[in-house]
This record gives structure tokens, C-alpha cells and sequence, in this order.
């Protein structure tokens, strides 16, 4: 339920395609996927979790929304989802984002994917993206 919600409220990018004949995507990627990341310290008592959904358009356009809440004991607030608009391409097993037609391509890490997980490796740590929607 609360994903249908999510994603009834979050509509990819319609800046029409960007692709050309050399551009490859890989079809196990086209989706939308989530991730989460919490931290806790247990010192100050604060404590956050931020979502991230992205969204990999079989016309190689990408949308990446985040929203996050945390607080303390005492307060509690959270942000609003803000979207980053852009195109995604693959290659050699990597995965490249841009956010306008004429910027560079940036590289985002090695990726292993599945039906229902994507995994990008990166030099922060490997992240774990979990499918929710085609």
C-alpha cells in the first residue's frame, strides 16, 4: 500500500527521449527502484533515515527523488522529495548518469542486477537497490 502511494505521487521525467543509435541501456535495469539509509548515535540521540528512488527509463531518461526524517527524542522533522532530472546510459557493466544533454556522462559504479535487485559498487561502499516497480 504504501509503496502504490509513493509511486502515484512521483511521476518520471517527461523531457522526451534521449537516446541515440549508440547508446546502450541494459533492459534488467529499466524500473523504478528504492533505497534506504538510517544512522543512529546513540550519544547525541539523533537518529535519520533517507529514501531514494530512482526511477531508469527505457528511454534513457532517470529521475532520482530523496526525502528524509529524523530527529531527536525532543524533535522530529523530515524534508520533502526533491527530483534530480537526467538520462542514464550503460556500458562495459557501468552505469552512467547526466543531468543535461550536453554535459559529460558521470560515471555512478559497476552494477549486478537481477528481476529484483540492482547493486551499484562504488568507492563509498556498494549500494543495494531493491525493484519496486516496472
Amino acid at each position: 500500500m504504501r509503496d502504490a502511494a509513493i509511486l502515484e505521487r512521483m511521476q518520471p521525467p517527461s523531457n522526451g527521449s534521449s537516446l541515440n543509435a549508440s547508446t546502450r541501456l541494459e533492459p534488467l535495469m529499466v524500473g523504478i527502484w528504492r533505497r534506504t539509509e538510517s544512522y543512529s548515535d546513540p550519544i547525541s540521540s539523533i537518529s535519520y533515515v533517507t529514501q531514494y528512488i530512482l526511477y531508469l527509463n527505457a528511454d534513457g531518461t532517470t529521475l532520482l527523488q530523496t526525502s528524509s526524517a529524523g530527529g531527536t527524542q525532543a524533535v522530529m522533522g523530515g524534508t520533502p522529495s526533491t527530483g534530480i532530472t537526467g538520462f542514464w546510459k550503460t556500458e562495459n557493466k557501468g552505469l552512467y548518469t547526466r543531468d543535461h544533454s550536453q554535459m559529460p556522462w558521470t560515471y555512478n559504479g559497476e552494477y549486478l542486477v537481477d528481476s529484483q535487485n540492482m547493486m551499484l559498487k562504488q568507492q563509498g561502499g556498494n549500494k543495494l537497490w531493491e525493484r519496486i516497480g516496472q
